[in-house]
């Protein structure tokens, strides 16, 4: 009668755990993959930022141009690095880029602006 008990408590227990894992989502990761500008810009051909795994992206702002670095994600703002400029934008235009995160939507919106390209406000999804 006793070992029942405990095994059923066991069982329970190990449900329970199990339960916990399913269907969770870590909370503040941003998904990879290309998020496309929503709002402005030239929407025949809309400025893409893709996301990889090993942590580096490519920013698309027109055709043939782009830049590449590194991204890290703290808290809710993804900061974009730049390490390779094949744009005609100057380099400390686009050094550092910040845009905020919402993991609700999944949305990233531009804290920054780049001249003629990307206004602040600028909503990315994918």
């Amino acid at each position: 009668m006793k070992s029942r008990k405990i095994i059923s408590l066991l069982s329970i227990m190990i449900l329970a755990v199990s339960l916990m894992g399913c269907g969770s989502k870590a909370k503040n990761t941003l998904e990879l993959g290309t998020y496309i500008s929503q709002n402005g810009g030239n929407q025949s051909y809309p400025m893409t930022i893709s996301l990889f795994e090993d942590d580096t992206y490519q920013f698309n702002l027109v055709m043939g141009s782009y830049f590449t670095g590194t991204y890290t994600v703290e808290d809710d703002q993804l900061v974009l690095s730049m390490d390779n400029n094949a744009s005609k934008l100057m380099d400390d235009v686009i050094k550092e880029l910040t845009f905020t995160v919402d993991f609700e939507t999944g949305e990233i919106t531009s804290m920054q602006e780049i001249p003629d390209y990307m206004s602040v406000g600028m909503v990315f999804k994918q």
